[in-house]
């Protein structure tokens, strides 16, 4: 495959058709490359606008075989000509906020036969405090970029639908057996980042539903990122309360919620500016975390040394996304995918482990609890029996000398309840053993 980056004609401010596209373009800017990092005549583009980029292609038709192009994302819609004629869009681009329809999704759409390319792009935003082309056009082997693009896809699908499920196991676990805010904080981390595999990055939520409204899933994709580290937060002090600085806690949560509500009141013309204070404070709670989970580690604390694995597996996943969204690097998809996998499966492992130790220690406590119920009732049936014994015995004997009616009808009254008492005692023994 063949990126096309370079420098393509560029008209600021305007949306040209194809055939009112000039030979000699006004301008030339470097694609892709954001409105608002781009200069254009010694001065620099605001990220809201319009404009319009042209390229020629010139191609082989003898080696040009099943060419297929891949137009990404752009910020926030663009219409694509193809030798003149409609070839893709995604929204409606404008010059105006009001005729302006945004839209995010990828594409990969079979090219035709041909000795030149000439393409024409109209790109505009009004919504986003970022504009413009941001990651590159490609041309390669149809067949190629369409795995590519079914393989990401597959594996956002697999990794958002896996966490999802874990989340709803845990939540369930949380409300149908033990009330522990340990669980619930993590599943609830598990529901709102499966949102963000799908909901960001590759927009598979966005192809999956084209009709998705483009403002309600940039709202969601900031406010799940931005929620995410206040259930992490919240899971990792109620996982270790004894190594958490509750006032640090209380601060990073004030911050990250200010983010959440700030995302839910404001347009997404001022909440996607926020990305850069959220990183501060995403790294400033991964540090406390690392903190916290160390301290656990070394107080020999329950799932310490596996909090402490995913916490750093975590941190590399971060770094890894972070570069990616700034063009250092591109890392493969399998790597981010067998991170979060291994991030989650050692979360899982902790709640599991924690669980168990539970239901183990509880299980001791019962047992020993039986132990001494039997011992005790052994014990008093012992002490109960000898008496009783003692009784029966005593008063056979007076039975058999000389007394009055009267007295005998008493001795007959102490027989007979001193041998109600010792059946009593016998069929207890048997129902103990019974239901025991």
């Amino acid at each position: 495959p063949v990126a096309l980056n370079g420098n393509w004609g560029f008209y600021w401010n305007q949306l040209l058709s194809p055939d009112e596209i000039k030979t000699v373009p006004e301008a030339y800017t470097y694609f892709p490359e954001r409105w608002d990092n781009t200069m254009l005549n010694g001065k620099k583009l605001p990220a809201k606008g319009f404009a319009t980029y042209s390229l020629k292609i010139l191609m082989d038709p003898e080696k040009q075989k099943d060419l297929a192009i891949q137009l990404p994302d752009t910020y926030c819609s663009f219409q694509l000509f193809l030798n003149g004629k409609p070839f893709a869009a995604a929204g409606k681009p404008g010059k105006t906020k009001e005729e302006t329809v945004e839209k995010w999704i990828e594409q990969v759409i079979n090219l035709p036969v041909t000795d030149t390319v000439s393409l024409v792009s109209q790109v505009a935003n009004f919504r986003h405090s970022k504009g413009g082309p941001y990651k590159p056009v490609v041309i390669g082997d149809a067949a190629l970029l369409q795995a590519e693009k079914s393989a990401e896809e597959g594996f956002d699908l697999l990794l958002a639908g896996a966490i999802l499920m874990g989340g709803l196991f845990f939540i369930g676990l949380f409300y149908f057996e033990k009330h522990d805010k340990v669980i619930l904080y993590f599943s609830l981390f598990c529901i709102a980042y499966s949102y963000r595999i799908v909901g960001s990055d590759n927009y598979v939520l966005h192809s999956l539903f084209p009709n998705y409204p483009w403002i309600i899933g940039v709202h969601l994709e900031y406010f799940s990122l931005f929620i995410c580290v206040v259930f992490f937060m919240f899971y990792t002090k109620y996982l270790f309360p004894e190594e958490t600085h509750t006032w640090l806690i209380r601060i990073e949560a004030i911050m990250a919620g200010t983010l959440c509500i700030m995302v839910i009141v404001f347009p997404p013309a001022i909440f996607t500016q926020l990305l850069n204070p959220f990183l501060i404070i995403m790294f400033t709670v991964i540090a406390h975390a690392f903190y916290i989970y160390i301290k656990a580690y070394f107080n020999k604390k329950l799932g310490a040394k596996y909090a402490l694995l995913s916490t750093g597996i975590l941190l590399i996943i971060f770094i890894l996304i972070n570069l990616k969204y700034f063009n250092v690097i591109q890392p493969p998809r399998f790597v981010l995918f067998l991170g979060y996998l291994s991030f989650f499966f050692c979360q899982s492992l902790i709640l599991s482990y924690r669980f168990a130790f539970t239901l183990n220690e509880a299980k001791k406590q019962a047992e020993m609890g039986l132990k001494a119920k039997n011992d005790f009732l052994s014990t008093m049936s012992h002490e109960i029996r000898t008496p009783l014994n003692s009784i029966l015995g005593m008063t056979n004997i007076m039975l058999m000398e000389k007394h009055s009616e009267e007295q005998k009808e008493q001795l007959n009254v102490l027989l007979f309840s001193a041998k109600n008492l010792l059946l009593v005692r016998v069929l207890f023994r048997h129902l103990l053993v019974l239901f025991v």
